[in-house]
């Protein structure tokens, strides 16, 4: 069975569902309650066991779009015992994931693990050829403007096992994509 998380520098992302097996009890139940994550909408995790942080990470349409939008984090050092928040909801250029099949395990049922990774496949292909700066690409702005209108036409010709051919929407344009940080 594959290892999940998507490694970054010293951190790692993953889905929610994985934080137990990913994340030693103390540090997260630690994070969690100096972040008061309880009382937000998080679908994502980043751990970074080397800055001492854990990110919860609201990210609504992870299931539903291809390239996800970040609408708010909230970071939590849990050795200083502060956390700090970031609201994307409003912002023009809000990170966006890509390759977010290596965030859940093979089995995930929220979305098609394999269709991802043909997508994430199809995206490493623009992104050799047309040169495209990877430390850019988890930015709207710059997805939109480098990467995006080479997957058009490119994505439309995987062919998937219904017999349809994949539609790539652009990025951040699910239905909850509008939907609010709000407590529960």
């Amino acid at each position: 069975m594959r290892v999940v998380g998507k490694k970054i520098g010293s951190a790692i992302y993953f889905h929610k569902y994985y934080a137990m097996d990913i994340i030693p009890i103390k540090i997260l139940e630690r994070a969690e309650i100096i972040g008061q994550a309880r009382y937000i909408n998080y679908d994502i995790i980043k751990w970074d066991n080397k800055k001492k942080t854990v990110s919860f990470i609201y990210c609504p349409c992870f299931n539903d779009d291809p390239f996800p939008e970040v609408l708010f984090v909230r970071t939590v050092n849990y050795k200083k015992y502060e956390y700090k928040d970031r609201d994307y909801q409003n912002g023009d250029n809000p990170p966006i994931y890509h390759k977010k099949w290596l965030m859940v395990q093979d089995t995930y049922h929220g979305f098609d693990v394999e269709e991802a990774k043909k997508i994430s496949a199809e995206v490493e292909k623009v992104i050799v050829k047309h040169r495209i700066d990877r430390k850019r690409i988890g930015f709207r702005k710059y997805w939109e403007e480098k990467v995006e209108p080479w997957l058009i036409g490119t994505m439309m010709e995987i062919p998937l096992e219904s017999g349809e051919v994949l539609e790539v929407p652009s990025v951040g344009r699910c239905k909850s994509h509008n939907v609010k940080n709000k407590r529960v």
